[in-house]
């Protein structure tokens, strides 16, 4: 962590224990869990659901999962889910994130060093107690430039 910067809003440093499940999705729960029983847990950040949403809205992204299971016809077939996530997968891809978000990402990524880092992503309904959708998230290993991790 740069010792002469803090880490810039909305993110939330690992050992925040007013991070919730809701607010930062259950690795980053257990990760600020880890951190603040006392074990080694690498220097990082969460980047709260209220960003994910905020994004999702000003992009029109909503309107878009939304058309697309209007019309993603029959819920059984494996190929037409394929199909209709690929297709919402698209539609994340081809968008970008605001101005203000992106200098706050850069100054957060300095915060942490000029090392390489793990940027993953998190779903506030897994990790749980009785349920576990492993593997259904993304990780990239090795971000070194704060446009990579955006």
């Amino acid at each position: 962590m740069a010792a002469s910067m803090s880490l810039p809003k909305p993110f939330i440093p690992f050992d925040d224990p007013n991070a919730e499940l809701e607010t930062v999705g259950g690795k980053g729960a257990n990760l600020v869990k880890l951190s603040i029983g006392g074990f080694e847990v690498p220097n990082g950040f969460l980047i709260p659901t209220s960003v994910y949403q905020a994004f999702v809205r000003s992009n029109g992204v909503d309107t878009v999962i939304s058309q697309i299971l209007e019309e993603s016809g029959d819920e059984s077939d494996p190929q037409a889910l394929e199909n209709s996530s690929s297709r919402i997968r698209s539609a994340f891809a081809s968008r970008s994130i605001d101005e203000d978000l992106s200098s706050s990402l850069d100054v957060a990524l300095r915060w942490l060093g000029s090392r390489p880092v793990a940027v993953r992503s998190s779903a506030t309904a897994e990790d749980l107690p009785d349920l576990s959708f492993a593997g259904q998230q993304d990780t990239y290993l090795n971000v070194v430039a704060p446009e990579a991790a955006a």
